[in-house]
């Protein structure tokens, strides 16, 4: 009886904390968008030109959710005292900051629908130039491995063959979203990405500030797997890509204001125009157990953040999510936003494509396929703090922005391919397609072989003995490419001949032992319709291919 009498003491009392709790930052939903003062014909007034592009690029149209929210209501919730910390367009409502007692004069302006506390706000930091101690040395230890250790994470999605067919990411804008990226100024894997001007903007949605270098290292770890270019050391899936850093997890505890702190990040990416979003974050529980979700919250469409990411991809952005670390939890399944039908939720496995057993799994009553992928995440290779080297990190946050950067390499290869046709092709050559499960969806997925089914009909194999060539079959749109998988150490002459036995073109490349080499023909898309002759020759040897333009 005593027993039982501490615990409904400790029920009341918990209880009491919580009705107390002295939140300062409330969603508000609003009704409409019908006095909107912008209109889907001026796009141009909202979103860049970036952005319009890809909408173009896919077919997609401006619609109504593209649209800002009705300044009138913002200038209105001011006057109540309050301050607004952004609006969303999307979801059609704010997040608003102020004293909680004095909610009730917003709950009675006539476009509020309803409101809901969802957090606290955080003071800004004053941003620092501060740089800490680091090596600073042109000459670092190598492994033989171009990709040192990283070789393995990125030869198991075959994303190294794309980047030796020159598709490493270049000119790609991919956003980062995460708990911040403390030490990335004092790592040396990243200098050639500021150099190159790759980082393209910063944003932290929880201190509204530009200053993302701070909150967390876990940010910066991230972004390692996709953008870290120290060859022999560690290297990222997408080193030639561009960046965009938010900071949307508050280091000071867990509440559902993250999930609409990722919600304006999402928004601001599309704005921007980029076309991949990494987001190695998850929610399901809270410090205020009455925001806490439940299994059946995890159905594709109820919870902000799984809402938030389909809208980005029906934007046309390719988002990737981690499927979370609780496999070996009680809770064992994955998170938000993983549950979200259109976008690509990334599972880990070991260095040898077998399941962590940290890795989240999906739900068998779900008629999704989830995680839908899965890449290397048990002591991942990332980027060392401050010195010339690699470290290891485990977790679902890494095999999410490996794949998400060798996701954005295909797409640069494919750029004719929807975010969600892109998923649905990498689905199709993972390891385990044939019987996909709660653990790895599909498996790990091979990118290359992804990328020759795509072109299935453009290149021609050509097997002899253990060499495997890729000669190109004739389409005028393509480049020329010409793919020599296996080491040769001796001069290569390239000969064209027109459909008259004319020379068209000719050059010689002097091979290097162990790389593979790109070779293009620069006129293609300019010659005439015809039958054509491709004439190789390696030393002694002659290979010929008729090609059909």
């Amino acid at each position: 009886m005593l027993k039982q009498l501490y615990l409904l003491v400790f029920l009341l009392s918990s209880q009491l904390i919580f009705a107390q709790r002295d939140y300062d930052l409330f969603w508000v939903q609003f009704d409409h968008k019908d006095n909107s003062p912008y209109s889907i014909f001026h796009p141009q007034e909202y979103l860049s030109s970036a952005a319009i592009e890809r909408r173009q690029k896919m077919g997609i149209k401006i619609d109504s959710l593209d649209l800002p929210v009705d300044p009138s209501y913002l200038a209105q919730i001011k006057a109540q005292g309050f301050a607004i910390q952004y609006s969303s367009k999307w979801k059609n409502g704010a997040v608003i900051r102020g004293n909680g007692q004095k909610l009730k004069f917003v709950q009675e302006l006539p476009f509020v629908q309803k409101t809901a506390a969802v957090g606290f706000s955080r003071k800004k930091n004053e941003g620092t130039n501060y740089i800490g101690r680091r090596e600073y040395k042109s000459e670092y230890t190598k492994e033989d491995d171009f990709y040192g250790l990283s070789e393995n994470q990125i030869h198991m999605l075959q994303v190294d063959y794309l980047h030796q067919l020159g598709f490493a990411g270049q000119n790609m804008p991919l956003a980062v979203f995460d708990g911040g990226f403390s030490d990335l100024r004092e790592t040396p894997a990243f200098d050639s990405l500021r150099q190159k001007g790759q980082i393209l903007g910063s944003y932290d949605f929880v201190q509204l500030d530009t200053f993302v270098y701070e909150g967390s290292e876990h940010g910066r770890d991230v972004l390692s797997c996709m953008a870290a270019n120290l060859p022999g050391q560690v290297m990222g899936t997408a080193p030639q890509a561009n960046y965009f850093l938010c900071k949307t997890e508050d280091s000071g505890g867990e509440y559902r204001i993250e999930e609409y702190n990722w919600l304006a990040a999402a928004e601001f990416a599309d704005s921007v125009g980029v076309y991949l979003i990494n987001s190695s974050l998850g929610y399901a529980d809270f410090d205020d157990d009455k925001m806490d979700y439940a299994y059946v919250d995890l159905d594709g469409n109820t919870t902000t953040i799984t809402q938030a990411a389909d809208l980005a991809a029906s934007r046309g952005i390719l988002v990737v999510t981690s499927a979370g670390n609780e496999g070996n939890d009680p809770w064992h399944h994955l998170s938000a936003p993983g549950d979200a039908d259109s976008i690509l939720t990334v599972g880990a496995t070991d260095r040898d494509g077998f399941h962590a057993a940290f890795s989240s799994y999906g739900f068998d009553s779900s008629y999704l396929v989830k995680p839908n992928l899965a890449a290397r995440g048990l002591f991942a290779i990332v980027a060392q703090v401050g010195r010339y080297r690699h470290n290891f990190n485990s977790g679902t946050s890494f095999s999410s922005p490996i794949l998400a950067g060798a996701m954005a390499c295909l797409w640069q290869a494919l750029p004719e391919y929807s975010n969600v046709e892109l998923i649905r092709l990498a689905e199709s050559l993972g390891s385990q397609y044939k019987k996909p499960d709660t653990a790895l969806g599909y498996g790990v997925p091979a990118l290359f072989d992804a990328w020759k089914k795509a072109r299935a009909g453009h290149y021609l194999e050509v097997q002899e003995k253990e060499d495997l060539y890729y000669l190109p079959m004739a389409k005028a749109q393509e480049d020329f490419f010409i793919i020599w998988p296996e080491a040769i150490d001796e001069e290569v002459e390239v000969k064209l001949y027109g459909p008259i036995g004319q020379l068209i073109y000719t050059k010689k490349y002097q091979a290097v032992f162990g790389q593979r080499f790109l070779c293009k023909i620069p006129n293609w898309k300019t010659l005439p319709a015809g039958l054509y002759q491709l004439e190789l020759k390696m030393g002694p040897a002659k290979k010929k291919a008729l090609l059909t333009k």
